[in-house]
């Protein structure tokens, strides 16, 4: 049964049990820790929950490995009501949860969109378990569905102080609370660190800085990428910022990413973004024939084409 577990053939555990009811034989808690273990990988709680009645029917009492196991299927399965009152009632039977117990509650808790619960319960339990990355960044990905970013920032400080090694996801989770609140400075400190972080977190701090319309640096970031939605995240900030010479570079790099039959996708995720006052204000520049400012685009910077080409992609979205 632990290597089916071990190889996800959770169908497989599952009948291994039912075959032990049936030869007559009782089950130990060894193989309702395999099977809890196949189908937490998958998030099947309700499964995982019947498990539990079901050792309960056996005499068999729970441990704390099997429980987290449950409680980490309800994290998949996004059922954070769940996993409160499971690791409340785990408390209430003297079993005390473990650090991967909180982590899997809080997670379910941000997944469910519940960010205040999270924070609640690590406020209240943060000094009496071991502290390890994986809790971290649980409450930081809570912080970030919050944008709690500086709760976010003394997470991460805190993390350094207790000598935990970060991981990217802890990073990533820090560098978009940042982001969701503008928080461009921080986002980018984050990022510059020694540590790092990878394409996700540079996503982050590229829509932080597109969103303050910092796109100079948007656009520095991006240098050598070739990730389609950070390019186009760069390629609209650009645009809503008038800065066409660089919009024009980051539509070519995103022609280099993608096949020709894309271009028209390209150009419409461009427009929809944050093109409102692009089109507009060209338009009635050519209406009135007047010349168009040092920071927007001329017949020599930017293809014709391509200008006349985004103004009949906002016509078309705007009708």
């Amino acid at each position: 049964m632990a290597a089916c577990e071990k190889a996800g053939k959770w169908k497989m555990v599952l009948h291994m049990l039912s075959y032990l009811t049936t030869l007559r034989l009782q089950p130990d808690r060894i193989a309702f820790t395999s099977c809890v273990g196949a189908i937490e990988k998958i998030g099947l709680w309700q499964a995982a929950l019947q498990l539990l009645e079901d050792m309960k029917g056996f005499a068999l009492q729970a441990d704390v490995v099997n429980m987290s196991g449950i409680l980490s299927a309800m994290e998949k399965g996004h059922r954070w009501k769940n996993a409160l009152a499971l690791v409340s009632d785990m408390t209430l039977k003297s079993l005390r949860p473990s650090t991967i117990s909180y982590s899997a509650v809080i997670s379910a808790c941000e997944k469910g969109q519940v960010w205040e619960q999270a924070l609640h319960l690590f406020q209240e339990v943060r000094d009496y378990i071991p502290l390890d990355v994986a809790i971290m960044s649980a409450v930081t990905a809570a912080c970030d569905v919050g944008g709690r970013w500086q709760d976010a920032l003394s997470l991460l400080q805190a993390t350094s102080a207790l000598s935990i090694q970060g991981t990217a996801v802890l990073y990533n989770a820090c560098i978009s609370a940042c982001g969701r609140s503008m928080q461009w400075e921080a986002a980018l400190s984050i990022l510059r660190s020694q540590i790092g972080s990878d394409a996700t977190g540079r996503n982050c701090a590229v829509q932080a800085c597109a969103a303050a319309r910092r796109w100079s640096l948007a656009a520095s970031l991006v240098e050598g990428c070739h990730h389609n939605t950070t390019l186009s995240v760069v390629f609209a900030a650009c645009l809503a910022c008038q800065q066409l010479i660089t919009a024009r570079r980051m539509y070519f790099a995103l022609l280099k990413s993608r096949s020709k039959s894309e271009e028209e996708e390209i150009l419409v995720e461009g427009s929809h973004r944050s093109l409102a006052q692009y089109p507009r204000r060209v338009a009635k520049t050519e209406a009135v024939g007047e010349p168009m400012s040092p920071t927007c685009a001329s017949p020599s910077n930017v293809s014709a084409a391509v200008a006349r080409r985004l103004l009949d992609v906002h016509r078309l979205r705007s009708t």
